[in-house]
């Protein structure tokens, strides 16, 4: 569960020691413990609910014990979890006498599920920046065989809604948004009318579009994308240093004329 250290001001996991079974109950009851509200462990928890589908796939019962490629990760998993302990994340996510703030955001998606993750860029009045990461939310792809431009559509609504819960929490603070994806398609189709694509893809878009102008949309490549880990599910001990998932990609210390930028073309052949 996540806890708040008042003396750190920060907050950190406390971890129990999980059964030493391995059968579906056990399983579930262990992933339904996890109290994660703002989606720091998304990597982690990810990692765990892709497991849960396959579960149902073997039509296992209740007190069977599962395939051993299931029952291998889950040991591997529980031999790490102990390590989470030691992360300690900032409550505070506004630097003193700030002249900047921008929201970026983050989707991206694979074959097993999709992500969004936010963080928060603050520059002081001595050019210093500092990025901040506020939330995270990640799903698993239905069962049901969904193409991967889809999934990343869906990955971009998922970022475009969380988006828009965290500006309804800071309602009073002005923000430049910036929405980030990997995928030159999605991008495509969130830039063109929605009418232009079928069902299935405009009415994403038109949901998209009304949440996040397409404006402010850009490209980001996969190595620099930090939703790219939570989109596939990362064992705790590789979570804990992996700087890209706590801060974002490095340039975005930098100034805005050196971030990457790609340019992404409406092409009207695409379909949907």
């Amino acid at each position: 569960g996540l806890y708040w250290c008042p003396v750190q001001d920060s907050f950190s996991y406390q971890i129990h020691v999980l059964s030493t079974e391995c059968t579906k109950r056990s399983i579930l009851a262990e992933v339904a413990r996890i109290f994660d509200p703002l989606g720091f462990l998304s990597p982690v928890t990810f990692f765990l609910k892709h497991i849960l589908p396959l579960l149902w796939t073997q039509g296992l019962d209740w007190d069977d014990t599962p395939s051993t490629n299931i029952v291998d990760q889950w040991q591997h998993y529980k031999s790490e979890l102990t390590s989470l302990a030691a992360l300690r994340i900032p409550r505070l996510c506004f630097i003193s006498n700030y002249v900047s703030l921008q929201l970026h955001g983050f989707g991206d998606a694979s074959s097993i599920g999709y992500a969004a993750c936010a963080y928060f860029r603050l520059q002081d009045s001595l050019n210093r920046v500092s990025t901040f990461l506020v939330c995270a939310k990640s799903k698993v792809a239905p069962l049901k065989s969904i193409t991967l431009p889809r999934l990343e559509l869906c990955a971009a609504l998922l970022l475009s809604k969380l988006l828009q819960s965290i500006l309804k929490a800071y309602s009073e603070t002005t923000f430049s948004v910036y929405a980030w994806s990997d995928s030159s398609v999605t991008l495509a189709w969130i830039k063109a009318p929605p009418y232009r694509w079928k069902t299935f893809v405009a009415n994403r878009v038109s949901q998209i579009q009304q949440i996040v102008s397409p404006e402010f949309w850009y490209h980001v490549s996969s190595e620099d994308n930090p939703a790219d880990c939570s989109s596939r599910g990362m064992l705790p001990s590789k979570l804990l240093d992996f700087s890209l998932w706590w801060k974002g990609p490095a340039w975005l210390l930098l100034p805005s004329d050196l971030w990457p930028k790609t340019k992404i073309l409406t092409d009207t052949r695409l379909d949907s």
